[in-house]
């Protein structure tokens, strides 16, 4: 385990520090927990490890920093801060029971979260300003990327957060882009202001009224507050 003593601050993450956990040897399938760093250099976590937790960390947006999680049963990230103008989203590939809980990010320009082969993905109490993505390809969302076919068995719930300015630019007709992400099934307790979508047409940006989330994979909301937004999800789902 790597923890920082509080009472002296954040301390700054050393390469040391990263490459013995980005090392499968050291860890020698044990669990990792990093508590109290300031972070600005990346992390590769996994596969050997079968937990992982980081917590009350400060992750500051550099050139280079990227933190990648792959086949980890467990990961919980909570009191964390993410801000800066990242150029890597951060990447879950292969996991399960994935807990993203009491976290900020701010002024991303990539979606947050790339995801590949995730289980299962919870998000909750966290605060998302200024996050917004362009692309015409297969960016997908702000908050989070990436491919889960039909079928997949797969839940990606999002509860009591907040999205302010959340903004996504892409191909005006695009069924699958939306500000979150269609991969998610659940949305409960969330307030949404200033998200939508925008297109190019001749030169200029025009607002796109389409959805918020694209209704793919949706399969339930409740308690969804918005204000001056794009509407919730499509035309198919049948409750909002």
């Amino acid at each position: 385990q790597l923890i920082a003593n509080s009472a002296r601050g954040l301390r700054e993450l050393t390469d040391e520090d990263a490459k013995y956990f980005s090392n499968e040897k050291s860890r020698e399938k044990s669990s990792v927990h990093i508590k109290g760093f300031k972070i600005g250099r990346s992390l590769y976590l996994g596969p050997n490890c079968p937990s992982v937790v980081i917590e009350d960390c400060v992750f500051t947006a550099t050139k280079d920093l990227k933190l990648s999680m792959c086949f980890i049963d467990y990961v919980t990230i909570q009191n964390c801060t993410f801000s800066g103008d990242f150029k890597n989203s951060f990447e879950l590939e292969y996991c399960s029971n994935v807990k993203i809980i009491n976290c900020q990010f701010e002024d991303f320009k990539v979606p947050v979260w790339h995801v590949e082969k995730v289980k299962s993905m919870e998000i909750s109490k966290c605060q998302f300003r200024n996050c917004s993505v362009s692309g015409a390809g297969f960016i997908e969302g702000c908050i989070i990327d990436g491919y889960v076919s039909y079928e997949d068995d797969v839940n990606y719930c999002i509860r009591d957060s907040v999205f302010e300015k959340c903004i996504v630019t892409g191909a005006k007709d695009s069924k699958y882009q939306s500000v979150i992400s269609g991969a998610v099934t659940s949305v409960y307790d969330c307030r949404f202001k200033d998200c939508y979508r925008l297109y190019k047409s001749k030169g200029e940006l025009i607002r796109n009224e389409n959805f918020l989330f694209s209704s793919i994979r949706m399969k339930d909301a409740m308690n969804i507050e918005m204000e001056n937004c794009a509407k919730f999800c499509d035309k198919h789902f049948p409750y909002l």
